[in-house]
């Protein structure tokens, strides 16, 4: 069974667009210049923001966690489609806990929201994500056609580098497999549900599919799958039109960006002062910068001076 082989792009400074990029942009433009252009702070040393830059949160590791379990289950479906043996499942994702929260720091514990969780706290909403799952039909269907041995991509290395209309653009999937008549794509989501957000980005991995599997938009299918409160998908099959629209937006965006770039060819940033902090205050207390932001304040502002 075929793993697809994606091609290798040679390195560009060329600013490169996402749907996590123009999200964090249009959210704060502050937060932005710290997530994409930390070498540029003349003030705050570099290794300061990038121990925030990989602060995780809760729910976030639970979001890994539950994506790290998937692929692993897919690879197993690769090999069987025998019954799951429960105690050594859950054992499994017990211990993938144990790993995340050893190798990485939440943003609650770092500001003092809360203390470290234990695995037991973070194993009951993954579990319920993942018998929600097991439990769908769809989950039936995938062992079906992965017993047909399709070719497929599970959680590829990279940052899932595209080109679109000759622009940079980063769309990484977490399960995509070939059928006979189409390519199916598979985004798993154990958050909020945003149907607009998501179906975006649904046509981020769509353009990505395209341009690196070279295939029409007509042969794409692309499922959200919900994990919570009840599975839940949303579909949606591109047509060539919507996938110009989205390129049509993607320049604007690039466009608005490089605004903010003083060598937009070398995607060289302005100063910092030309990124202004949001006037959403409420959307700060989620943010891994916000230490930054308060007049120097936080857990290592007297450390970093």
């Amino acid at each position: 069974m075929p793993e697809i082989a994606l091609p290798r792009y040679r390195y560009t400074p060329q600013l490169g667009w996402s749907t996590t990029r123009s999200e964090t942009f249009r959210a704060c433009r502050r937060r932005y210049f710290y997530q994409y252009y930390a070498k540029f702070d003349p003030e705050i040393p570099r290794v300061r923001i990038d121990r925030l830059k990989q602060l995780s949160s809760v729910p976030m590791a639970i979001g890994t966690v539950v994506h790290d379990v998937l692929a692993d289950l897919l690879q197993r479906l690769l090999r069987t489609n025998s019954e799951i043996d429960r105690e050594r499942f859950w054992q499994h994702t017990a211990s993938r806990i144990d790993t995340l929260l050893t190798q990485n720091s939440l943003m609650e514990v770092h500001y003092g929201e809360r203390p470290q969780p234990l695995t037991a706290e973070l194993l009951e909403p993954v579990q319920h994500c993942l018998e929600r799952f097991l439990a769908s039909e769809r989950y039936d269907w995938i062992s079906e056609q992965l017993s047909h041995e399709p070719r497929y991509l599970i959680e590829p290395p990279g940052y899932g580098e595209a080109r679109l209309q000759g622009m940079k653009i980063y769309a990484k999937v977490d399960f995509l497999f070939q059928l006979q008549e189409e390519t199916v794509i598979l985004d798993w989501k154990s958050g909020r549900q945003d149907p607009a957000k998501h179906t975006r980005q649904l046509l981020g991995y769509a353009a990505w599919a395209e341009h690196n599997l070279q295939i029409p938009a007509d042969q794409i299918r692309c499922l959200v799958a919900y994990l919570q409160p009840t599975y839940e998908e949303i579909e949606k099959r591109p047509s060539s039109s919507e996938l110009q629209g989205l390129a049509t937006d993607v320049a604007a965006e690039i466009r608005e960006m490089e605004r903010y770039c003083q060598n937009p060819e070398l995607n060289i940033p302005l100063p910092k002062q030309a990124f202004p902090l949001t006037d959403q205050r409420g959307s700060c207390s989620h943010c891994q910068f916000r230490e930054l932001c308060d007049s120097g304040a936080g857990p290592e502002s007297e450390a970093a001076q």
